[in-house]
This record gives structure tokens, C-alpha cells and sequence, in this order.
């Protein structure tokens, strides 16, 4: 309905009155004539309708004939608005030009969301799918969302689906990861259950396997925790894969000591682009490794295509000898790598002391992890 209206606008149309005569038979002449006639009611014995401008005479001269008398209540037309509106121009070039940019822009992606990733995180999974022309200021039509799904599952070995899907100028990507499988343990395989580790015994689950542990007791590196030769009723032996888990209260010490006493001195030069709906001014294109970090306009939590990128490059020049202050902080961060991956290793952290000496940092800590390793049984064959 809306179209039609605007059609008629752009065309023009007349408003009219028609009175005395006979309005029966002007109607029937209008459609012979196909004569267009709209909005037609009767008020008070006159008649009110509507027609194109275009076909207004022919409509008056058909009035005649049927002995009627018209009279023009309101003539709408576009022409007529911009011949009004003259004056204003500008104003009607700006608003054509921004709807010219409305429909421009709509073309292209304004932000990227990632939805059901767990395993792999939102930048990794954008940057592969970067990488297959999925990225913030692209053209919609340019994306082939089917082929760029299937290349993302093809890198990312976790991924068992992948999609994207265009809603508006918005792309949202969906992914599903695969169920990891457990373990496949191979119980034509006899195997002991050995300590990794020195510690003292907490607790124990022994599924399968002869036990030979007691709670409480002390066990070093190497020592037999669950055997997996068992004794028959009839005095015979049998070789079987041992199962269990065996926690004990460990300790650990770990020092940070960083063993280079000389360093590179690196200078480091930035620079920043202006993103525009995937236009970079100036465009930078970096020469080895460099850090790049995007910032973005954003509305309504909504990421618009409109920023900056900043790139940071580190170039070594020459070698120095290093003060104890930055000694310090190497061995802090040497320290700081150990310790992340003992906090990985164990179950609980019972107790930590850290001691710092000449530049060096040690640490003690009591901990709770899980000792038992499997050591296949070797048989005669």
C-alpha cells in the first residue's frame, strides 16, 4: 500500500469535487475509459475522488458529458514539493546522500560476535576465519560463508562445525567443538603403577591391581605402588593392567636464575592506522613480527567498522650488560614460568614460602598431586 502511494505521489495527483449531474453514470464512463479513480465517497449529495494528474483533463471532460461540474480541492506531486522546496536545496542533496551512504555502507560487515566456542578463544577463531575474508569491513557479498565454515573446521582440529551467518550487517559466527574421547587403555598390556615422585601417601583408589600402599607412609621416586601381578586360588599368576589413583603431599623447590649476563637493547617504533570499513589510511604493512591491536567504535555494544589500529615493532640493536634491578626481574619471570606450570601439575598448593637472595628467587611449596605412573611389565615371550 505504501508503494502505491508513493507511486502516485511521484506521479501526481488531484483532489476534486464533482456535484450536480449524474454521478452514477460518471463513474460507469471513468471505468469505460479506464480512467483511474480512487478514494471515492459521496458527502451530501457531491461527489469526492481522486486521479492522476496525468489523466485530470480526460477525467473533467468525462464530468461533462454526465452533466457534472468539478471543482479541485488539492493537487500533490513531488515535482511540485521540490519546485516548493527550491530554496532548500541542500538540504535535499544531503538527505540523498546519506541515503545513497545508508545503502552503500549496508553492504558491508559492521562487527563479528563468536557464539558456542569453549576450547578456543574468540581471537583465534576470528583469526582463522580473517584469514578466509571473514573480517570487519568486508563486503557481505564477497563471503562465502559455506566454504570459510569448512576451512576454519579443517585448521582448527577441535571444531566439528562451524557457520557463518549474516544477519543484516552483522555476522555472527557459530562453532561446535567436538567431544574430546577418553583415553583408550590397552589392557592386553600389564603394567605397574610406580611413584613419578618422592611424597608422603594421602589417599588411594586401587580399581585394578594388587595395592601395596598404606596411607601415611613415605615412598620415593621409582617405588612399586600397585602391582599388577596377582595370585591365583590355585597359586598361579596372572598379569593384569593396573588402575588407580594414588595422591601424596609433595614438595617442590624451584629458583628463578636467569644465566645471561648480557641482553639485547631494543627500540621500539609505533604506528597507527586509520580503519575505515576495511580501508586502512595510510596502510601499513609491517616488516617481521609486530604487535597489532585494533580499536573500535562501538554503539550500544554494538562494534562498528570505524577505528584504529596500532602496530608495535621491536628492533634489537645492541647487547648490554644488565643491572640488578633488570637481573631481578628476569629472574622473576623465570621463576614466575616455573611456578605457573607447578600450579598446573598439582591438585591443591598446601603450603608456599618464596625467599629472595642476591637477585635469586627460591621457592618452597607443599603440595597435593596425584604420584602414580604406569611402567609396563616386561614378560618373556
Amino acid at each position: 500500500m505504501f508503494l502505491i502511494k508513493l507511486l502516485r505521489y511521484i506521479q501526481g495527483y488531484v483532489e476534486f469535487k464533482a456535484d450536480e449531474g449524474f454521478p452514477e453514470r460518471f463513474i460507469n464512463l471513468c471505468a469505460k475509459d479506464s480512467l483511474p479513480l480512487w478514494n471515492i465517497k459521496s458527502i451530501g449529495g457531491c461527489l469526492y475522488a481522486a486521479t492522476v494528474c496525468y489523466a485530470f483533463e480526460d477525467v473533467k471532460k468525462t464530468a461533462k458529458n454526465a452533466g457534472m461540474v468539478i471543482t479541485v480541492l488539492n493537487e500533490s506531486s513531488l515535482k511540485k514539493a521540490l519546485k516548493k522546496h527550491r530554496a532548500r536545496k541542500g538540504i535535499l542533496l544531503s538527505l540523498l546522500v546519506c541515503i545513497i551512504m545508508t545503502a552503500f555502507l549496508s553492504g558491508f560487515i559492521w562487527s563479528i560476535s563468536v557464539e558456542g566456542n569453549e576450547t578456543y578463544s574468540k581471537e583465534q577463531i576470528l583469526a582463522v576465519f580473517e584469514e578466509n575474508g571473514v573480517r570487519i569491513g568486508a563486503p557481505k557479498r564477497k563471503i562465502d560463508t559455506r566454504l570459510s565454515g569448512e576451512n576454519a573446521v579443517a585448521k582448527l582440529g577441535r571444531l566439528s562445525w562451524a557457520k557463518v551467518n549474516i544477519r543484516g550487517c552483522f555476522a555472527v559466527i557459530e562453532v561446535r567443538e567436538s567431544v574430546k574421547k577418553p583415553p583408550v587403555i590397552d589392557d592386553s598390556k600389564p603394567v605397574n603403577i610406580i611413584a613419578e615422585t618422592d611424597g608422603e601417601i594421602i589417599k588411594y583408589e586401587v580399581e585394578r591391581g594388587k595395592s601395596v600402599l598404606k596411607p601415611n607412609i613415605a615412598v620415593t621416586k621409582g617405588d612399586l605402588l600397585v602391582s599388577g601381578v596377582l595370585t591365583n586360588m590355585d597359586g598361579s599368576e596372572r598379569l593384569v593392567h593396573s588402575l588407580a589413583k594414588i595422591t601424596a603431599r609433595t614438595v617442590h623447590r624451584i629458583n628463578g636464575s636467569f644465566n645471561k649476563p648480557l641482553c639485547s637493547q631494543s627500540f621500539e617504533q609505533v604506528r597507527y592506522s586509520l580503519f575505515f570499513f576495511g580501508l586502512k589510511i595510510p596502510s601499513y604493512k609491517p616488516d617481521g613480527a609486530v604487535f597489532e591491536s585494533r580499536t573500535y567504535l562501538d554503539s550500544n555494544q554494538k562494534i562498528l567498522p570505524v577505528g584504529i589500529f596500532r602496530y608495535r615493532q621491536t628492533e634489537s640493536k645492541n647487547e648490554y650488560e644488565i643491572t640488578n634491578d633488570g637481573l631481578l626481574l628476569l629472574n622473576a619471570f623465570v621463576f614466575d614460568k616455573k611456578a605457573i606450570g607447578l600450579y598446573r601439575r598439582c591438585e591443591k598448593i598446601l603450603k608456599s614460602e618464596i625467599q629472595l637472595s642476591d637477585s635469586i628467587i627460591r621457592g618452597s611449596f607443599v603440595c597435593e598431586e596425584e604420584i602414580g605412573v604406569e611402567k609396563e611389565i616386561l614378560t618373556e615371550q
